[in-house]
């Protein structure tokens, strides 16, 4: 085989740009996401029908956290509808450990592991909104943790960034945002 030098030049240039490239995710959405998507707010049954035909979500977690949501809403922790969409589009179930799906949505701060603990969503939700996330913001949480509160505020339209010192809880969150698109669990 005669190596032409042009032709390696130009592969490993194709090569480069591709890489370039955004990757596209494998997933078992139903309909891929866009920044216009929003799930209704009006009732828990049209709540659930729309996450189920648009996310390919679970429809007993769904009920959940619409229940949850309307006791976020009555005590205030969530005031915005940017903030509403967020806390509705974002799974808690896949950021707790197995054993702890059961308690997904209790107001309750859950074992993760390493001496950590994902916070309780109402805390989540009361943060975020807090700190009142605006297009053009950037915002870094330190200490990563389940991931949870990184994918909360991913459905705000801001530049997030996120930190773990823990090296063996660092590398889980990246793999439950990926399970988190194909259907999988933490």
């Amino acid at each position: 085989m005669v190596l032409n030098r042009r032709e390696l030049l130009t592969a490993s240039a194709l090569l480069v740009a591709a890489s370039q490239l955004p990757q596209v995710a494998n997933s078992a959405v139903p309909k891929v996401f866009d920044w216009t998507m929003a799930p209704p707010l009006d009732t828990g049954d049209n709540f659930v029908k729309w996450m189920v035909e648009n996310r390919g979500e679970d429809e007993v977690f769904l009920r959940k956290r619409w229940d949850r949501f309307r006791v976020l809403v009555d005590n205030k922790d969530v005031t915005d509808d940017s903030n509403k969409r967020a806390f509705l589009l974002t799974p808690r179930e896949r950021f707790v450990t197995k054993p702890n799906l059961p308690r997904a949505y209790d107001n309750a701060f859950l074992d993760i592991g390493f001496g950590v603990t994902i916070s309780g969503p109402h805390l989540v939700g009361r943060m975020t909104t807090t700190i009142a996330v605006k297009k053009g913001d950037k915002v870094l949480e330190v200490g990563t943790g389940s991931g949870y509160q990184s994918a909360y505020p991913s459905h705000l339209p801001h530049q997030g960034y996120t930190i773990e010192i823990i090296k063996k809880r660092a590398g889980r969150p990246p793999g439950i945002f990926r399970g988190r698109l194909s259907g999988g669990c933490a």
